[in-house]
C-alpha cells in the first residue's frame, strides 16, 4: 500500500515517548474507519547514520457512528524501524 497525504491530514500530538503522527485510511459515514499511527522520537540528525525502533498501531472501528456503544474496536501494532536524515521538502506554490 502506497499513499501520499497532505500536511493538514497528519494529526501529531507530543507525548514523553516523542511525536505520535496520525492519518486516516479509510473512513466512512455510517460503519466506522481505520487509523494509522506510529511514535516518532525525538532525534537528532547527525552525520553518522543512527537507527531507531518504534511501533504503528492500526485502530480499526467497526459500526454505526451513531450507536458508539455497539462499535468494535480494535488494535494492531507492528514493529518499524528507520534511520532519520535531514530532508528538502519543497513548499506547494499557491494557485494563480
Amino acid at each position: 500500500m502506497s499513499k501520499e497525504f497532505e500536511a493538514n491530514e497528519i494529526h501529531t500530538d507530543s507525548t514523553t515517548l516523542g511525536s505520535l503522527l496520525t492519518v486516516t485510511l479509510e473512513v466512512t459515514v455510517d460503519h466506522g474507519g481505520t487509523t494509522f499511527s506510529f511514535f516518532l522520537p525525538s532525534l537528532h540528525v547527525s552525520a553518522r547514520a543512527i537507527e531507531f525502533n518504534t511501533i504503528g498501531i492500526y485502530k480499526e472501528v467497526r459500526g454505526q457512528v451513531v450507536a458508539v456503544a455497539n462499535q468494535i474496536v480494535s488494535w494492531r501494532t507492528i514493529p518499524m524501524r528507520g534511520t532519520p536524515e535531514t530532508v528538502a521538502v519543497p513548499q506547494k506554490q499557491p494557485a494563480a
